[in-house]
């Protein structure tokens, strides 16, 4: 990455970090030069007093200096510690400011880019370089106030310094100290003992944002991450009791110390060269400077209270470049990580949103057609889906059914324009699906997936999808969904939280149980549509009959497609499309399909009801 395009990406990241939070970005700036500024007034108040001491300054000035240095000195530091305090207050806000913007991006992108490979392997980078010393956009923010510290450092202490050559010695034996030769011959020195030093701060901050050293780190971390986390989760606590998973992880974790041991060696090594060549640098800087002000003092160019000025101020200055170095050599190098968040937040949406408005029926009357649909996943050669026909009669239910890998949740995905057909079209009441509000049609549709997520929230906040919802209304889902007895059982009822993450006294619920709340959900939004993907394949028996009988009941005026692997759940479908190889094969009531004694459904059923029939 070339220099002017780490300056590019560094004003891209600069302005985002303003968007993010305004407030944080001036707090920090202040805080660094109030920071700076805090020595810079305690020395120059010091020199002056000094000064008025050596000249037999009255009492009363003396003491208008003495208070003006109280007053200076308090006020600076009442302000440094406002915006300090402040500054840690928003820096917990910006994290989660930069989070939401990840997690906007997610919501907004294409799903087909959500379920892709890119997009997760940015953001898993992003979290990575994030918590490994924060490279990445969090830099920026955090090394704001120790850059506006460094400039100020550097601007305040040139402009304490700058009488300090303009100052003549008088006294004979000194005069060749005003000769403009020893003059640039000191300033050169200093400058490049300043530079030595910002060089080695430079490459020691340089150092850990080594690709290669910081890809290292960033494994080992994700690793003892994703180690550290494994005994306490349950489904992964029980194999690993049952298997004593606990002696491999040792293992494994001990041999990755050992080598990140010997890593880090190597790394230290490097990194304490670099500071014993700065602080060469340093010392130099400072040896040079305090020769040249002691040498003007004995030369008669000006007072005691000066040689603390200048000294004061000049020691101020190395410091600033010193730190200036550090925080640009920290800015740059950390580019390339910012170029991976604005990668992901650079990836495109593709989808067309569409513009026309879906009709609102009362009624539920849409009619909804696929018309030789095919359909490749992204980065795939193969057909998912492959001329595929299909139409929905309003108002009744159909069961999809098919082995895994005949399309079946393909087309559901495809139906809900997660993704878009890569030939052929989708109807609604005879439109092309992608010419219509994007969110207006994903309103027709509730679904409940075979990998549906329910959340750590209350129950009631679960079946909703947000935190106001009419509670009789999500009482009475809840029990359509064969969730009443449960529901009833529960002390603090649609309050109770799912699960531990956020209260203790939270409820773990079954996968049957989960199921349920699920299928409530889908039954609170009250879509045209009711998708119902493998809805009891978490129940027992009986809740499954129970689901069953009450099937009617649950789906009311709504279109249903029931996918299922139990196919005595087809009876209770109006009709039954059979999926194979990525096309609808067979079409038609259970009756029909069954008398077809050489179709795909016969095959099925009766490789299913041989379990069922088979003698003892």
């Amino acid at each position: 990455m070339t220099f002017s395009e780490k300056c590019a990406l560094l004003r891209r990241a600069y302005r985002l970090t303003w968007e993010l939070d305004r407030h944080l970005f001036l707090s920090k700036l202040l805080k660094g030069a109030l920071e700076a500024a805090e020595p810079l007034v305690t020395v120059w108040f010091s020199a002056r007093i000094l000064e008025a001491l050596t000249v037999s300054a009255q009492v009363q000035v003396l003491a208008v200096w003495a208070v003006a240095a109280v007053l200076g000195g308090a006020a600076i530091t009442a302000l440094k510690a406002f915006f300090t305090h402040r500054s840690q207050r928003l820096e917990m806000l910006y994290d989660r400011r930069f989070e939401n913007l990840l997690a906007g991006k997610i919501m907004s992108m294409d799903f087909e880019d959500v379920e892709g490979t890119q997009a997760r392997d940015l953001l898993t980078q992003i979290h990575q370089n994030e918590n490994y010393n924060g490279l990445g956009l969090g830099r920026i923010m955090y090394e704001l106030d120790g850059l506006m510290m460094a400039v100020t450092s550097v601007l305040g202490g040139t402009a304490l310094t700058v009488s300090l050559f303009r100052s003549a010695a008088t006294r004979p034996g000194f005069l060749w100290l005003n000769h403009p030769l020893a003059v640039s011959a000191v300033i050169l020195a200093v400058l490049l003992s300043a530079l030595l030093t910002a060089r080695m701060e430079s490459r020691h901050a340089a150092l850990w944002t080594d690709p290669e050293i910081a890809a290292e780190i960033k494994q080992s971390n994700a690793m003892y991450i994703f180690l550290w986390q494994l005994p306490p989760k349950t489904k992964h606590g029980m194999d690993i009791r049952l298997y004593r998973m606990d002696r491999t992880l040792e293992e494994i974790i001990h041999r990755r110390m050992d080598a990140l041991w010997t890593f880090y060696t190597r790394v230290y090594g490097k990194s304490a060269g670099y500071n014993i060549l700065g602080g060469v640098g340093s010392t130099l800087c400072y040896g040079l400077t305090y020769l040249f002000v002691a040498l003007k003092a004995l030369g008669k160019a000006f007072g005691i209270g000066y040689v603390v000025q200048y000294v004061g101020a000049i020691s101020q200055v190395a410091t600033g470049i010193s730190e200036l170095g550090w925080s640009l050599s920290a800015m740059l190098s950390t580019a390339p990580y910012m170029a991976t968040t604005f990668e992901f937040l650079d990836i495109p949406n593709k989808k067309y949103m569409g513009t026309l408005t879906v009709e609102k029926r009362s009624d539920n009357k849409y009619d909804v057609e696929f018309q030789d649909v095919s359909f490749k996943y992204p980065g795939s050669d193969t057909y998912a889906l492959r001329h595929m026909n299909l139409k929905f009669q309003i108002g009744r239910k159909l069961a999809v059914v098919g082995m895994n890998g005949s399309g079946k949740t393909t087309m559901i995905k495809l139906l809900c324009r997660l993704y878009d057909p890569t030939e052929g079209e989708i109807l609604l009441n005879g439109i092309d699906i992608r010419k219509y509000d994007y969110d207006e049609y994903m309103s027709l549709f509730s679904v409940v997936f075979q990998d549906f997520q329910l959340f750590s929230f209350p129950l009631g906040q679960n079946v909703a999808s947000r935190v106001d919802y009419d509670r009789q209304r999500a009482g009475e889902c809840l029990r359509l969904a064969g969730f009443g007895d449960r529901l009833a059982s529960l002390d603090k009822g649609l309050d109770t939280y799912l699960g531990q993450d956020f209260d203790e006294n939270g409820v773990e619920m079954s996968g049957g149980e989960s199921q349920k709340i699920a299928l409530a959900r889908a039954l609170y939004k009250n879509a045209p549509f009711m998708i119902l993907d493998e809805p009891t394949a978490a129940l027992d028996p009986l809740a499954e009959y129970e689901i069953y009988t009450k099937f009617n009941e649950i789906i009311g005026n709504h279109t249903a497609v029931y996918i299922s692997h139990r196919l005595s759940s087809c009876r209770f479908c109006d009709e039954i499309a059979v999926f194979h190889d990525g096309q609808v094969i067979q079409f038609g009531t259970h009756e029909s399909l069954l008398a077809d004694t050489k179709g795909k459904y016969y095959e099925l059923w009766n490789a299913q009801a041989q379990y069922y029939t088979k003698d003892a």
